[in-house]
């Protein structure tokens, strides 16, 4: 199965990274731009207030006013929504954790549910390395995001645990 390139040149895209590797459990939204078959674009950061988080040090989740915010973001353009998270030190290499899986699942399905036709990149942080899931519209699981390209014109290889995590498990 063929992979997806994120491309985060942009200056809050390469900002969120570099606050995802320095901290465990932190999370932010985009909205992407497809830029071609298999690549998008992190363009605008949507931005997320502390009450529509809820974080621990050992787990970060969005408060049902933040899904309820995504929705209504979403719903009002025609990108798909990119999410970046951390495990920080402790999460190399990078993968989702199990409770990170089943969360995706189930918020991904509501998702392809309320915007038809949209796709949804999750991203998960360690310090060194980095790891991905891409659900394509209207497919009914995910692919390996398999790069992040950087302003620096240089691509981070995934380390493809998550999906093959994903695939193992029958989701």
């Amino acid at each position: 199965m063929s992979g997806f390139t994120l491309d985060v040149t942009s200056a809050d895209a390469e900002n969120a990274l570099s606050n995802l590797r320095a901290r465990p459990e932190v999370l932010f939204f985009f909205l992407l731009e497809e830029t071609s078959m298999g690549t998008g674009r992190c363009a605008e950061q949507v931005v997320l207030d502390q009450f529509q988080v809820s974080r621990t040090l050992a787990h970060v989740e969005l408060a049902d006013s933040g899904r309820a915010h995504l929705l209504r973001v979403a719903t009002n353009c025609d990108g798909w929504l990119v999410e970046m998270h951390s495990h920080g030190r402790r999460g190399d290499p990078a993968e989702f954790s199990s409770m990170d899986m089943d969360g995706l699942a189930a918020w991904v399905a509501h998702l392809q549910w309320r915007l038809p036709g949209r796709g949804y990149v999750a991203v998960v942080v360690g310090e060194e390395t980095v790891d991905g899931l891409v659900w394509l519209p209207n497919a009914s699981g995910p692919r390996p995001l398999t790069a992040l390209q950087t302003s620096a014109n240089a691509s981070w290889k995934t380390t493809e645990r998550s999906y093959a995590n994903w695939i193992e498990d029958a989701r």
